[in-house]
């Protein structure tokens, strides 16, 4: 298994654990040496082996709500140190043809939505 793999599996077991409907989550992914080079302190306590070379996913501030979350990671710039990012978020996805009968409030789209069939 990749160390993305890896990394994305953890991360999928800790957002489930918070349950659905949780706020989009962003997380910084550093190398485990990278970390343990510019932050050997929050390394340690994070429990990275100096032996092994794993991604960390950092857990960065909540995505302002204003904005879509398209927009606000379009805004975002990472340090060289970070290797790459992970989002996590529930997306409810239908068929295409769905599409025309979608409720045009809000609200009543999300509830009709979540209890289409398909």
């Amino acid at each position: 298994m990749s160390l993305l793999e890896e990394v994305v599996q953890d991360l999928e077991r800790h957002s489930a654990q918070q349950g659905w409907d949780a706020a989009p989550r962003l997380y910084a992914l550093v190398e485990s040496d990278e970390l343990r080079r510019a932050e050997p302190e929050l390394a340690d306590q994070l429990g990275l082996s100096p032996d092994v070379i794993t991604l960390a996913a950092l857990e960065q501030p909540s995505l302002p709500e204003k904005h879509g979350v398209e927009e606000a990671l379009a805004t975002i710039a990472w340090p060289e140190a970070v290797a790459g990012c992970a989002l996590v978020m529930e997306r409810v996805v239908l068929p295409p043809e769905a599409e025309a009968e979608i409720p045009e409030d809000e609200r009543e789209a999300l509830e009709w939505a979540a209890q289409h069939p398909q």
